[in-house]
């Protein structure tokens, strides 16, 4: 799957306009594919960490919303699913991708309504590993770092977070660089 940040590198252009006019820039209908997605792809963990990506990336250009699309009964794109006509009492409702990324997303930016996202650019902005911060007022808040597991090291992340401050009454510090990898275990 073809990570989000490689196809808007050209389209902050689109964003001018909007921010010239003063108006609020939305992205309508979007999501992982079109007609209805396709399975094994678009319902999966991939496609929930692209759509973090994409909503992510929307927002540091001053995207005011972005509305995932929601097709039909059948279509992998969906958020959630209600079960076939009568089955609801032992099928249940299932959810797609997209919803937990929604609820990521959600939780990154807060209630506050003041935050301001930007793109990290990690490792050069190297499609395979995202990275996010949150200001509120002028302060970072949150921080979101999207990774692709890579057992061979090629595509570690990188981090350096200076923690303390004057109001908090511990001295500005910033621990050693370190990298982060996942790697699976094989039984």
């Amino acid at each position: 799957m073809t990570c989000f940040r490689g196809k808007l590198q050209d389209t902050p252009s689109f964003v001018v306009p909007s921010q010239e006019a003063g108006a609020p820039l939305f992205m309508f209908e979007t999501n992982t594919a079109a007609c209805g997605g396709f399975p094994g792809i678009l319902d999966s963990f991939g496609a929930g960490l692209w759509a973090v990506d994409r909503a992510l990336k929307l927002a540091t250009y001053n995207s005011s919303a972005t509305l995932f699309h929601v097709g039909g009964q059948g279509d992998y794109y969906n958020p959630f699913a209600p079960p076939p006509t009568n089955q609801s009492s032992f099928r249940q409702w299932t959810t797609g991708s997209v919803y937990h990324s929604t609820l990521i997303v959600a939780e990154l930016f807060g209630e506050s309504g003041k935050d301001h996202i930007m793109d990290l650019n990690p490792n050069n902005g190297e499609s395979l590993t995202p990275g996010y911060v949150v200001y509120e007022d002028g302060q970072p808040t949150r921080l979101f770092i999207n990774y692709v597991d890579d057992p061979s090291g090629g595509h570690n992340i990188w981090v350096r977070v200076q923690i303390g401050s004057g109001e908090t009454q511990q001295p500005p510090a910033s621990p050693p660089k370190f990298g982060s990898s996942i790697s699976r275990r094989r039984a």
